[in-house]
């Protein structure tokens, strides 16, 4: 896993997470979910004065399993949080 952030200024913050999981075993093999998973996210962080942020990006997705052709998965998830 890999997490790198930069602090551009007060109010922004850019980041890049990576991370590759590797399955394996019996159970793994039944399910026929063996094989690597490499998630890649490209994000910003924006702060504002009000207590509230806002996390978005893209997450890009990489499966490919054991047995099979690999699969990508591109999804945008944005998180609000509010601090009370």
């Amino acid at each position: 896993m890999l997490n790198v952030s930069y602090k551009a200024n007060e109010s922004v913050t850019a980041l890049v997470y990576a991370s590759n999981v590797y399955v394996c075993g019996d159970a793994a093999e039944t399910a026929l979910k063996a094989g690597n998973t490499l998630v890649v996210r490209p994000g910003v962080t924006l702060f504002s004065q009000a207590g509230a942020t806002i996390d978005a990006g893209l997450e890009f997705t990489f499966s490919s399993p054991k047995g099979g052709d690999m699969t990508k998965k591109t999804s945008v998830p944005v998180v609000f949080r509010v601090k009370f």
